[in-house]
């Protein structure tokens, strides 16, 4: 169910969660592929009773939001937190070169800062499909304070 609602917005991955609003009931549907295995691939939607507003016959399912991908940072916390599990310093500070050296190209090129706010999903589509006189090039994206920010 969840991969035909993901191809039919035009998503190259499918969310692990939907906010939803189907007829009188709002809320958050969690995909749960052993359920769906168990009722035989059936596509169903389970409704706990505090989703249901208000009775209604409409079986319109809008999608609101959707899960996206989240990065983690090498930070502080998250350095203690690793060794703390057992990460040899030699396996975290090859992570932080690494995140350095990214960190230099995406302020150096501009299609790798482009590429980056794509993959974070930082930046929408619309953003990128407008023509040079709309204002969105790469220039644009680079100069912009708010995007710099981003990166």
């Amino acid at each position: 169910c969840a991969d035909r609602v993901a191809n039919v917005m035009g998503l190259m991955v499918t969310p692990s969660a939907f906010q939803i609003r189907l007829g009188g009931a709002k809320g958050v549907l969690v995909v749960y592929p052993q359920l769906q295995a168990r009722f035989g691939g059936a596509c169903d939607v389970i409704l706990r009773k505090s989703q249901v507003k208000f009775p209604s016959s409409s079986r319109l399912l809008e999608i609101l939001s959707f899960s996206k991908r989240n990065y983690a940072h090498l930070n502080q916390q998250i350095i203690q937190l690793l060794s703390a599990r057992g990460v040899p310093d030699k396996s975290i500070l090859k992570m932080m070169h690494r995140a350095l050296r990214i960190a230099a190209k995406i302020v150096e090129e501009p299609s790798v800062a482009l590429a980056h706010l794509r993959e974070m999903n930082l930046i929408p589509d619309s953003v990128l499909d407008k023509s040079r006189d709309g204002g969105a090039t790469i220039d644009f994206v680079m100069r912009e304070p708010f995007f710099r920010s981003l990166l």
